[in-house]
């Protein structure tokens, strides 16, 4: 008996929760197609739109290659620039799903082969993702000394997450 064909959202939906599809589910995001006719004419082909609407927020960083000719890149503008921004970043935390990569570490040591080491690290401690990365010590120590109960329950978060990190390995 065959299944009823499925609609281009159950199809999309199907992908997102890993189940099988009756053909492939094609998206694009909705601020990427192009107005008018060939809108039109793309969705009337199968094409589903994949439109976004932050639950929480929207966070960005900004960075830069160095100008002087070394190639290092900076952080122009952190994530994290006011202090309603740790609300983002927590929740962004908090939703994060780990998942083992042991088929690519298994195919990166083959490849290395006997050219070289692979060696594994830990990231940063929370404290010096935020101070670094997140929201960078101008905003970060300030916040942290004036506003600490916004800023503790994302540092404990990233801690926990850490601690999940470490005890699958």
């Amino acid at each position: 008996m065959k299944r009823p064909e499925m609609s281009v959202r159950e199809r999309m939906l199907a992908v997102y929760q890993g189940q099988a599809v009756d053909k492939p589910a094609l998206g694009i995001y909705q601020r990427y197609l192009p107005r008018g006719g060939k809108e039109t004419q793309v969705r009337q082909n199968g094409m589903g739109l994949i439109c976004y609407h932050p639950p929480v927020g929207t966070l960005y960083q900004e960075s830069c290659l160095d100008a002087g000719g070394v190639g290092s890149e900076y952080i122009s503008k952190h994530y994290i620039t006011d202090i309603e921004d740790y609300k983002i970043m927590s929740y962004l935390v908090e939703n994060t799903v780990f998942s083992p990569n042991k088929d690519y570490l298994s195919h990166s040591m083959e490849d290395l082969g006997d050219a070289g080491v692979m060696l594994a690290r830990l990231d940063r401690s929370p404290y010096q993702k935020c101070l670094i990365e997140l929201a960078g010590p101008e905003q970060f120590l300030v916040d942290l000394f004036t506003d600490p109960e916004e800023v503790e329950p994302l540092l404990e978060q990233m801690g926990d997450k850490m601690m999940e990190v470490c005890m699958r390995c």
